[in-house]
């Protein structure tokens, strides 16, 4: 049934999402904040993610070593679930601004839709957006 409704909407995509998380500091404390992870677990989640190393092999040139500061690695199990955890504060935004949205991976779509029939509807439901998507920059 057609209710008459038009939709903005803002795609989010969380480009290099595993690459740019600040493991030190933000993962770490949104873990024990949020999630209430403490102890031997938040020792043994700093050891795995901590003095991390990388280097770059193209053919047969080798790069040096360079310590990782941010990022989680891609590959383990445990890796998309900890940036599960850290994006949780996303949803917190969302939650506080809209209820509409959807995520899979790095991709969010958050989304309003109203009907058009006023000024006033179209005025909040852009204001809501607007709200929404500073919160997320500021996040």
């Amino acid at each position: 049934m057609d209710r008459q409704e038009v939709t903005l909407l803002v795609l989010i995509d969380l480009s290099a999402a595993f690459d740019t998380i600040d493991l030190h500091a933000i993962l770490l404390e949104t873990l024990e904040k949020d999630f209430g992870v403490t102890g031997n677990a938040v020792k043994w989640l700093t050891s795995y993610i901590s003095e991390r190393k990388q280097t770059i092999l193209i053919k047969d040139h080798k790069s040096e070593v360079f310590n990782l500061q941010s990022g989680v690695l891609q590959g383990s199990c445990l890796d998309p679930l900890l940036f599960i955890l850290y994006v949780a504060g996303l949803f917190k935004i969302i939650d506080k601004n809209l209820s509409n949205a959807y995520t899979y991976a790095d991709d969010t779509q958050i989304y309003h839709s109203f009907r058009p029939d006023t000024s006033l509807s179209q005025d909040a439901a852009l204001k809501s957006i607007e709200n929404c998507v500073a919160d997320i920059r500021t996040w």
